[in-house]
């Protein structure tokens, strides 16, 4: 991904290390990453969304475990878990 001055452009890059390795390997992989680069050309603010939410995992996993319940960030994130669910049922 590049950022451009209309937003971004997403592109695959094949080089020689694509060929190190099987056909059905090569051909599994080509086919996830045309599949990102299509989910981010129709339906950019699903992937922003998507990444932020990764993001924040990311951070949960490497904070350090306490009995402490966040009583607000926890109803933040069952709104969120039930409104990305609701957005996966009916995307339109």
């Amino acid at each position: 991904m590049l950022p451009k001055s209309e937003g971004f452009t997403c592109t695959i890059l094949e080089n020689d290390a694509n060929w190190k390795m099987s056909s059905e390997k090569y051909e599994f992989i080509i086919t996830i990453a045309r599949g990102l680069v299509q989910l981010a050309r129709t339906e950019p603010e699903k992937v922003y969304r998507t990444g932020v939410r990764a993001f924040a995992e990311d951070r949960k996993e490497t904070q350090p475990k306490t009995n402490i319940v966040d009583f607000l960030e926890h109803l933040k994130k069952k709104r969120d878990e039930e409104q990305f669910e609701e957005e996966i049922q009916d995307p339109f």
